[in-house]
């Protein structure tokens, strides 16, 4: 019934998505924040290993956030991260009115 160990997407499987993903945050004070993400390459596979590598390459080369210890991915990245992701294909937005 389910793929056999091992199975996976494959060239195209891979790499000929688009999609996107709109988050709302809402804060204790009750203020709202939204995000847009549009990215390029499948979400499981491309776009995590990409975001990954980047945080890595990131956190290698001192240009993340300089923050330490047990942190989120988007403590360690910093708020001038969203060029280097866009390079990678994750472009991150802040809409007005989606």
């Amino acid at each position: 019934m389910l793929p056999p160990s091992g199975a996976r997407p494959r060239g195209p499987q891979l790499q000929d998505w688009r999609w996107e993903l709109d988050l709302v945050g809402r804060s204790a004070d009750h203020r709202q924040v939204r995000v847009h993400l549009d990215a390029e390459g499948h979400p499981g596979y491309v776009t995590t290993a990409r975001m990954i590598a980047e945080l890595a390459l990131m956190i290698a080369d001192g240009s993340g956030s300089g923050r330490t210890g047990c942190i989120t991915p988007a403590l360690a990245a910093g708020v001038d991260a969203t060029e280097r992701f866009a390079r990678a294909g994750m472009r991150f937005s802040l809409p007005d009115d989606r």
